[in-house]
């Protein structure tokens, strides 16, 4: 959202003290008071303080007042690098509750949060939590990496409470309900049994009943509640509290706001003979606009070969190979050449195209299985996890290239191309990486990884 880019004086103090501020966490804060605040004449954010008709109120005074102090805390050499409206999508690790109550579990949560930041060169948010008092309960559950809104809100409704971010604070209250017995159905997401058995601190070897594991996670904490799971996913609950149940339906909202995510990984390959006229640019990470900008610049250039490597997705945490590849040698009277081969990242995932094109399952940790030694072709080999707001990218690429050795007849297979990196990449950035080869000529990868839904479409909103 455009911050105003000056406060009228007519605007009370208030627009003057948004401006008058360097500390962008400040800023950040300051902007949520705009959005509940706007301006009374049109109802524009970006009219606020602008136009001499925004008139400040005592409660959004005090609350800048709060911020400001807030800011006090933390030096002032350190811009903030996201906002609170980014919470959502800023990826935590899996963080482990066993036995901690509420207070505890979010501190344990606010520092996975700064560690990530440190990690990937974010400032983190001055967060607080203001925890309604009474609750004391121990909580056991094992969150999945999510965002930090979402991991908040499971914590909370576990809990027994809901919660409410206001600026950088998050507010907990009670849920309604009290000790009263019902009998209530609610339509649940069709892996909400997997997923809860996935929040267990021990997962079962066989799966137990639902009721046994919403008790194992704490959001059951009666014992004489009756509850199934129907084939159509309608969760009956009969003798239940009516504070379990509330909560129950409070988990189940907050996880189905939570989107599938998955990796999309698009790759490029530009072969630059030694001879070709082409300034490889030193921008990396590019944006998409960049990027392609890039690609037209050089298409068509001599001594220019551009290429793309079929798209590929994959699970988070998993890895996807894509090949292009055909057996060599095509001589019958070759012998089969060697090759030594490297490891790979894991188990890939993805479809056989035909032609010998398209991702490949090799369900191997090693590289030299997933590519036969006499097949010669391009194979490239991703896997990325999510980190903040990045993108922990691990991607290994090859072009083996073969000839007959004339004397022996045998095949002789060799990398022509060897790249590897291992980086953290902005969601939906290309890398441009480079290999040199002793003859002059180059290899130049255009690596793509993006996370998106179940759907295909971008998780975030990238350029």
């Amino acid at each position: 959202m455009d911050q105003p880019e000056e406060a009228g004086a007519a605007g009370g103090g208030y627009g003057d003290l948004f401006h008058s501020t360097a500390d962008d966490r400040v800023r950040a804060e300051a902007a949520v008071l705009y959005q509940k605040y706007p301006c009374q004449n049109c109802g524009e954010f970006q009219h606020a303080g602008m136009k001499g008709s925004f008139t400040p109120l005592v409660a959004a005074c005090l609350a800048l007042t709060s911020a400001f102090a807030k800011a006090d805390d933390q030096p002032a050499s350190s811009p903030t690098t996201h906002g609170p409206e980014q919470l959502g999508d800023f990826i935590l690790p899996s963080v482990v509750v066993d036995g901690l109550k509420l207070d505890a579990a979010l501190a344990k949560l606010k520092a996975a949060y700064e560690d990530v930041c440190r990690k990937t060169g974010e400032t983190p948010l001055a967060l607080t939590f203001a925890i309604a008092p009474g609750n004391q309960e121990e909580l056991h559950l094992s969150l999945h990496p999510e965002g930090v809104e979402d991991s908040v809100g499971l914590l909370a409704s576990v809990a027994g409470l809901k919660v409410e971010r206001k600026g950088l604070e998050y507010h907990f209250t009670a849920l309604e309900g009290d000790d009263t017995r019902v009998k209530q159905s609610l339509s649940v997401p069709p892996d909400f049994g997997s997923y809860i058995d996935q929040l267990a601190i021990s997962p079962a070897g066989k799966p137990l009943p639902i009721g046994a594991l919403l008790t194992e996670i704490g959001l059951i904490s009666d014992p004489e509640a009756k509850i199934s799971l129907s084939n159509s996913g309608e969760l009956n609950m009969s003798n239940i509290r009516k504070a379990d149940a509330a909560a129950i339906a409070d988990f189940t909202r907050v996880i189905c706001t939570m989107r599938p995510k998955q990796l999309k990984f698009t790759v490029k390959v530009v072969e630059l003979e030694k001879d070709a006229q082409v300034e490889v640019r030193k921008t990396n990470p590019m944006t998409g606009r960049q990027s392609l900008a890039f690609q037209q610049e050089i298409s068509g250039k001599k001594g220019v070969n551009l290429s793309t490597l079929p798209t590929v997705t994959a699970r988070i945490g998993q890895s996807a190979t894509i090949e292009i590849v055909r057996d060599f040698p095509d001589h019958p009277q070759a012998k089969e050449g060697k090759i030594a081969g490297r490891k790979g990242f894991g188990e890939s995932v993805g479809a056989v195209g035909d032609g010998g094109t398209g991702g490949r399952s090799s369900g191997s940790n090693d590289w030299e299985e997933a590519l036969n030694p006499n097949q010669v072709g391009q194979v490239a080999e991703v896997e990325g996890s999510l980190v903040g707001l990045k993108l922990d990218v691990k991607l290994h690429y090859t072009d083996r290239v073969g000839e007959i050795d004339p004397a022996t007849q045998e095949a002789v297979i060799t990398n022509r191309t060897d790249i590897t990196d291992t980086d953290l990449y902005k969601d939906g950035s290309t890398q441009l990486l480079t290999q040199i080869r002793p003859d002059g000529s180059k290899t130049l990868l255009l690596a793509k990884a993006e996370l998106i839904d179940a759907t295909g479409r971008p998780y975030r909103e990238n350029d």
